[in-house]
């Protein structure tokens, strides 16, 4: 299932880093006007217009 691929890829150290929030935001300031989201809000960056968009499917899954 996805879950368990995805738990798979992130067991891996190679596949993940940490980075300071400055640094993220420096890079992507889109992501400003979301860090007064609540905790466990989700987004999604629309590939056609490249807006962060609210990811409602993956936050039920996760309070069910």
């Amino acid at each position: 299932n996805d879950l368990a691929s995805f738990k798979t890829y992130l067991d891996d150290p190679d596949n993940s880093a940490v980075f300071a929030l400055n640094t993220i935001a420096n890079y992507d300031p889109d992501i400003l006007p979301l860090l007064d989201s609540p905790a466990g809000t989700a987004f999604f960056r629309d590939p056609e217009t490249g807006e962060f968009l609210l990811d409602a499917e993956w936050m039920e899954k996760q309070f069910e």
